[in-house]
């Protein structure tokens, strides 16, 4: 016998300092280090993936003024040990055709201002194994996929510190988002994404840690509008989750901590959170509170 109870609406709406995001190193790979890079320009999907082959062991690729439209199964892979870098005006559309994703990441790559990922029939981004992400600005939005319409983190990490996946779609979950690996989510917003079963904005099947961002206005049919929570852990810090009827679904066995940071900002919950017993086998979800925090 299972049965859902509604733990708390928390609603906090104090502003404190303003964030300090740090700089992110994973893999080895500062968000600054493509600056000295010399951008390049391509006119098609073979003709980028030859570039990122031609690369050698640590090689970075910087990718600007180019607009790209797949077709039928088209995709970019980025190779181990390399890193692709979206600069500015670039422009990838699935023509709402393609069949794979735009870009599949076993190394790393970077987005920054000014790129758009847009009307793709698959995720827009696949990471795999111990590949990184780091998305610094730009858009991912009007795609759709099985799982994570607009990234699938299948493992490896997944970093927003700036830009906005929205409008996006999962046949099944995750409709911004589907992490079976890590998601580290800094700045940026996560909205108005679907899911036509679980976890409109982020289906949590891995680890997620929220320092700040803004999750809001996602919709699923099922459980989990905001962020729906199957793996071993969510942790929050700071940013904000609002305008869902679900906030935040907690499935049996999984964990959501708030351990309120005051030196990255504010922290507003205002949307319920949703803890899933399956009491008849002593299973129970879990939210721990480590610290104060202020709620209005």
């Amino acid at each position: 016998m299972k049965r859902k109870i509604l733990a708390a609406v928390l609603c906090m709406g104090v502003l404190l300092a303003t964030p300090v995001k740090p700089l992110a190193n994973i893999n080895g790979f500062f968000s600054v280090a493509y600056a000295q890079e010399t951008a390049q320009s391509f006119k098609s999907v073979s003709e980028l993936q030859s570039a990122l082959n031609a690369l050698p062991e640590g090689g970075k690729l910087l990718v600007e003024d180019t607009s790209l439209y797949f077709s039928g199964s088209e995709s970019v892979t980025v190779p181990s040990g390399v890193t692709l870098v979206l600069g500015n005006d670039v422009v990838f559309d699935g023509l709402n055709t393609n069949q794979k994703p735009f870009i599949i990441v076993y190394g790393t790559l970077e987005i920054t201002q000014n790129t758009i990922l847009k009307n793709n029939n698959e995720s827009a981004i696949r990471i795999e194994n111990t590949g990184y992400v780091n998305m610094n600005g730009g858009t991912i939005s009007y795609n759709k996929a099985q799982n994570g319409g607009g990234v699938y983190v299948k493992s490896g990490t997944f970093t927003l510190n700036g830009g906005e996946i929205s409008h996006n779609q999962a046949y099944i979950s995750g409709g911004g988002i589907y992490v079976s690996g890590n998601c580290y989510i800094y700045e940026g917003c996560i909205k108005n994404n679907y899911a036509h079963l679980d976890g409109g904005g982020i289906y949590d099947a891995g680890t997620v840690t929220m320092y700040g961002g803004d999750i809001n206005s996602n919709k699923a049919e099922n459980h989990g509008d905001g962020i729906l929570v199957t793996g071993p852990s969510l942790l929050i810090k700071s940013g904000a989750i609002y305008n869902h009827n679900e906030g935040i679904y907690l499935e049996t066995g999984s964990n959501l901590k708030i351990s309120y940071d005051s030196n990255l900002g504010k922290l507003n919950l205002f949307s319920p959170i949703y803890l899933m017993h399956d009491v008849a086998n002593n299973k129970y979800a879990y939210i721990q509170v480590d610290k104060e925090f202020p709620i209005n």
